[in-house]
């Protein structure tokens, strides 16, 4: 069943804070509320996200998070930024374990910390 849930494309939005001097996303954030929605819109549980910490907020930054899908694998989460204030698109890219073709994707509005 988990397996039908990863592969179900749905839209997601995630809220990503950048402020500060510095203006770094942050990354726990971003990770928490990966886990949320994926776990909410998939209808499934015990999804965690891995997202890297120190992210500048620039325009067109990209990078990925890793998320873990119980007693399905891995699945790898492709993040671009929008705009320098912490909006984000995402889309699920790669199944490393588990089924291919697992998709899902969002964008995002903006939230975080320094």
């Amino acid at each position: 069943m988990r397996t039908t849930l990863v592969r179900t494309a749905v839209l997601l939005s995630v809220a990503v804070v950048a402020v500060g001097c510095s203006k770094t996303l942050n990354g726990d954030q971003l990770k928490t509320e990966l886990e949320s929605q994926l776990n909410s819109q998939l209808g499934a549980t015990g999804i965690t996200v891995e997202c890297p910490e120190d992210i500048k907020a620039k325009s067109g930054g990209e990078f990925d998070c890793t998320g873990t899908v119980p007693d399905t694998g891995t699945i790898t989460i492709h993040v671009t930024q929008t705009d320098n204030d912490g909006h984000v698109t995402w889309k699920v890219v790669d199944a490393t374990t588990g089924p291919s073709g697992a998709s899902a994707s969002g964008p995002s509005g903006p939230s975080g910390s320094s």
